[in-house]
């Protein structure tokens, strides 16, 4: 039954949820956006959600995560992505071979890194490049409920012309006082650090070590505003999430590091690939959709041994804690449920 339907109504399926190409812009020279509308089979979003996409390539389905930019109170029901292309298949598809009325499909929204009910302190966002998308479904959505909590932006990009959403949030601050935004144009400035992130662009906040942060971007500027606030503001609520890859490997392994994968019977000297790769070359296929953190498809139990994750700096070494293997890498030696 399920296949008849799907040979007569394409757009429908019982078992995944397909999305419709409605609109396709290009805002910058390197990103896409796209406009979709979901079949009925869609059970919506919380702002800042991301979903798995799935797109067809000479006959082979590949699925990338990517975060929604529409708010969840969106009058049409129309979902709203923008992908920056990487240069990897899916994001040079995304940008130069999708047509409007392609159908896509979508997995059912996914992660943590939400919009909070209530901020009676305010909100704090940072974000870096095409980090801005979950970002912006939050913000949509706080002027759509009419919420009024204190809210800053600092959006990081290489220049004015790479800034996505630049002429909305320039409209969105203009219009509402409640919003502050601050952009740092990072191949225009001699006095960034490497991640981009300085204590001094958070000047113009005020008390920004009270509000909740988002921070959203490239691994380096995760990883260093994470650590900032965990060292000069541990009290502060710090929700972070990965955008671009974090090319997960330490500047040298450790020479005597073990890696045991417990159900496999396997153990391998230290690589310092991430524990992901490390498993591929033991000869393992343990499950994996992003390589970057996002899909959360990878993650297995540690056992003992403590691990790094790479996009936050943070260790694990608690006994049963969930480990993301794509950007992951011992730190001592490490015995996995794989």
């Amino acid at each position: 039954m399920a296949s008849y339907l799907e040979l007569v109504r394409p757009a429908r399926s019982l078992t995944e949820t397909r999305a419709r190409v409605v609109g396709i812009e290009h805002p910058i020279s390197r990103a896409v956006t796209l406009t979709l509308r979901p079949d009925s089979t869609w059970s919506g979003h919380l702002p800042g959600q991301h979903v798995e996409l799935g797109v067809d390539i000479e006959g082979a389905r590949h699925t990338r995560p990517f975060s929604l930019a529409s708010s969840p109170d969106r009058p049409d029901g129309l979902l709203e992505i923008t992908a920056t292309c990487t240069g990897g298949p899916v994001t040079t598809h995304l940008r130069e071979g999708l047509r409007i009325g392609t159908l896509l499909t979508l997995s059912p929204a996914q992660g943590d890194f939400v919009l909070p009910e209530y901020a009676p302190n305010g909100l704090l966002f940072i974000c870096g490049g095409s980090g801005i998308t979950p970002v912006m479904s939050m913000i949509r959505t706080l002027h759509a409920r009419g919420r009024e909590e204190a809210v800053a932006l600092l959006h990081y990009s290489r220049n004015q012309a790479e800034q996505l959403y630049r002429m909305e949030t320039r409209e969105l601050a203009r219009r509402h006082d409640s919003l502050q935004l601050m952009t740092v144009h990072t191949r225009e400035s001699e006095t960034t650090s490497a991640s981009h992130f300085a204590e001094r662009d958070l000047n113009e906040v005020r008390d920004y070590a009270s509000r909740e942060v988002f921070v959203c971007g490239p691994a380096g500027l995760t990883r260093e505003v994470t650590r900032y606030f965990r060292v000069h503001h541990p009290h502060s609520r710090v929700h972070s999430e990965c955008f671009a890859s974090v090319g997960p490997r330490r500047s040298r392994p450790r020479d005597h590091t073990v890696v045991e994968f417990a159900r496999s019977g396997f153990r391998v000297r230290d690589s310092g690939d991430c524990l992901l790769r490390q498993a591929e070359e033991a000869g393992l296929s343990p499950a994996h959709g992003c390589r970057r953190g996002v899909c959360r498809r990878c993650v297995h139990t540690l056992i003992s041994g403590t691990v790094r994750d790479l996009t936050t700096g943070l260790t694990v070494s608690e006994p049963r804690s969930d480990v993301r293997l794509c950007v992951s890498v011992p730190d001592d030696d490490v015995v996995l449920d794989l």
